[in-house]
This record gives C-alpha cells, structure tokens and sequence, in this order.
C-alpha cells in the first residue's frame, strides 16, 4: 500500500497538515472514548499541539488502549 501513496505524494497539496498515510481497521470496531477540546483563551493551534503531544500520547500508553487516532 505504501508503495502506491509514495508515487502519488506529488500530486496532494503541500498545505496538508500531516502527510498521507494509511492503516489496517476492523470496521466492526467502535470508539470507546471521543474527547473534544475547547477553549474561550488558548488559540486552537496551541490547544490542538497540546492534545497531539500530551493527552494522545498518553492515552496511546494506557493499557489496554489500542489506538488513538486524530479525527480532524
């Protein structure tokens, strides 16, 4: 698989956040916890790094957890 999105990573635009990957599911699988984050103070990039780097990461490392995915 990832040697048919190498080829093609010429043609995705550049402003895209994170580059074009893929991953394995089990559609039958359902979201246990969905976490959204707000904030009247903090801008939503500051708020957005800020979930990317403590709580997922943190979350990914609980046992028993067995991914943390970002649904932007």
């Amino acid at each position: 698989m990832q040697a048919g999105i190498n080829p093609a990573q010429g043609f995705v635009p550049k402003k895209l956040p994170k580059p074009t990957t893929y991953r394995k599911v089990n559609p039958a699988d359902h979201p246990v916890l969905i976490l959204g984050l707000t904030s009247d103070t903090v801008p939503l990039t500051d708020l957005d790094n800020s979930a990317d780097l403590n709580l997922a990461q943190r979350i990914a490392t609980m046992r028993h957890v067995g991914q943390v995915a970002d649904l932007r």
